[in-house]
């Protein structure tokens, strides 16, 4: 995640900017930031471990029902249509 147009930075005349990194870490809950350097160009770079930026693992009975749920539902709306 980037976020942009920050104050001005006196070595280069732009605007300075914030670099977050989110890395999965199922033990970390919220986890924090952690900041990690300021370049030369006003960059500030962030590392931010979190259970939040994990892929969610979906229950496979809930995906078989969304896929029956889907196929009963067009099904149905075909034979209204025939």
């Amino acid at each position: 995640m980037t976020y942009t147009d920050g104050d001005i930075c006196r070595h280069t005349n732009s605007t300075r900017k914030v670099i977050i990194t989110f890395n999965c870490d199922s033990k970390k809950g919220k986890g924090n930031p952690v900041f990690l350097l300021e370049d030369d160009n006003c960059n500030y770079v962030f590392a931010w471990a979190t259970s939040h930026a994990c892929p969610v693992a979906l229950n496979p009975w809930i995906v078989f029902l969304i896929v029956y749920l889907f196929f009963f539902f067009f099904n149905s709306l075909s034979n209204l249509l025939i």
